[in-house]
């Protein structure tokens, strides 16, 4: 159960604005920063949960430059976060980054959720990492080793 935001309603709303923006189209980085314990993660969580069922388009450059840059301003210390966004840039670059490229992002985002000991971000990391390993052709309807259930690696 995640512990409830209190005096948080400016915040949420900038949230929601940027989660409205990034709807249209319009590209928008969120950094929470501010002192040890004040409910960074917290907020990040609820950040995410109102992200629910957004998507990135997978040949939109800009949207993964995006995505690299949130990943570089993100500080030590945010393993969880971190490994939501390397996950979702792994799925994000599905048909534009090499394979062994989207793979390595995938078990980063999994190695940052384990040390973040957080089992929501380890699930979206290790769904990432499902997605890495079975390739591109699962995005355009399957290829024939995809759609019998059989790899050939």
């Amino acid at each position: 159960m995640l512990i409830p935001l209190v005096a948080r309603a400016g915040v949420l709303a900038e949230v929601d604005s940027a989660l409205t923006a990034a709807r249209a189209g319009r590209g928008t980085l969120l950094t929470i920063t501010g002192e040890p314990g004040i409910g960074k993660t917290r907020l990040a969580e609820e950040a995410a949960g109102r992200a629910d069922g957004f998507e990135v388009g997978l040949l939109d450059g800009e949207q993964i430059s995006l995505l690299e840059e949130a990943r570089a301003s993100l500080p030590d210390g945010h393993g969880a976060l971190i490994a939501l966004v390397t996950a979702r840039l792994s799925i994000a670059s599905t048909l534009v980054l090499p394979e062994c490229r989207r793979l390595e992002l995938a078990a980063e985002a999994v190695r940052q959720a384990r040390s973040a000991g957080d089992d929501a971000t380890l699930a979206a990391a290790l769904a990432a990492l499902c997605d890495a390993i079975a390739g591109p052709d699962h995005c355009d309807g399957g290829a024939a080793g995809v759609r019998s259930g059989t790899r050939g690696r």
